[in-house]
């Protein structure tokens, strides 16, 4: 089993880093979809360690598709809002036989590819055409007061 859910996190990671690489073309946010790899691992780790003691959504979805809460087909599980999770995870867990822990790295790969999405658009949509935002505070002093007044440098 850990070993599934092992080569299962290696691929999407692959596949993560690839799609990156061919969908983001910007220097920063190319170095910034690193980052968010390794905060969205982290935090998917955090709540997977959550999840073991406490009550969660994800345990509760996991468990209705295994017990077929909704019905013995797959098309039984379709619907909007958390029945689409079930839905979405049916063929996972039933045809793969994917354990919890595997439906974990499937739906945080999912958020992960969301997330670089989104950062697609926002590098293809939003232009900042400066590249250094520098504050520089200069201190001045007249009789007792002190005056700090703020300059704010865009240089191109």
């Amino acid at each position: 089993m850990i070993i599934k859910t092992f080569i299962l996190f290696v691929f999407c990671s692959a596949i993560y880093f690839f799609s990156a690489k061919r969908l983001i073309r910007n220097q920063y946010y190319s170095n910034l979809t690193i980052y968010v790899y390794v905060v969205h691992i982290f935090l998917s780790i955090a709540y997977y360690l959550y999840a073991l003691s406490n009550p969660s959504d994800s345990l509760a979805y996991y468990r209705k598709v295994l017990r077929h809460y909704r019905g013995d087909y797959w098309g039984d599980f379709y619907g909007t809002s958390t029945t689409f999770i079930e839905f979405v995870g049916y063929p996972f867990i039933h045809y793969l036989d994917f354990h919890y822990e595997d439906m974990m790295v499937l739906f945080s790969f999912l958020g992960l590819l969301g997330f670089l999405f989104m950062m697609k658009v926002v590098e293809e949509r939003i232009k900042f055409p400066h590249k250094i935002l520098f504050f520089y505070f200069r201190i001045s002093t007249f009789g007792q007061r002190l005056m700090v007044r703020e300059h704010l440098f865009f240089l191109r």
